[in-house]
């Protein structure tokens, strides 16, 4: 009965750990790309993320980041304009860039949740404003 006991309390701990896990946020914003002829909409992304990542790791998570999403190129062609992958105050980290509209959330969710293996919080993607 008490080893029933402790692995409940271990079971319970974490639980309670995975979902203490920060979560991040991204958002996908239309916008018109002004570098090309023929200005054309696309999308910035930007994800979000206010703890968890140590400094050690931010090249190798961004390094990810950027190997995840180029295996879509075909969907989710990157524009060189506002490329971004730094670790913010607090050891968060942002992530963005401007993409082709045919890149969708489901796309990025699944590059961060792969880059990040799971460690970096769910994250759900919307369009914003």
């Amino acid at each position: 009965m008490a080893l029933l006991a402790r692995l409940s309390l271990l079971l319970l701990g974490l639980l309670f750990l995975t979902h203490s896990a920060s979560a991040a946020t991204c958002t996908l914003k239309k916008t018109r790309n002004h570098m090309m002829p023929f200005p054309r909409e696309v999308v910035r992304v930007q994800v979000k993320t206010d703890t968890g990542v140590d400094s050690s790791q931010v090249s190798d998570l961004c390094g990810a980041l950027w190997k995840g999403i180029s295996t879509f190129e075909d969907a989710c062609r990157i524009f060189g304009v506002g490329l971004a992958c730094t670790q913010e105050a607090e050891g968060g980290l942002t992530w963005g860039f401007t993409t082709t509209r045919s890149c969708g959330g489901e796309i990025v969710e699944g590059v961060w949740r792969k880059a990040t293996e799971g460690r970096g919080g769910d994250v759900k993607c919307e369009f914003s404003g």
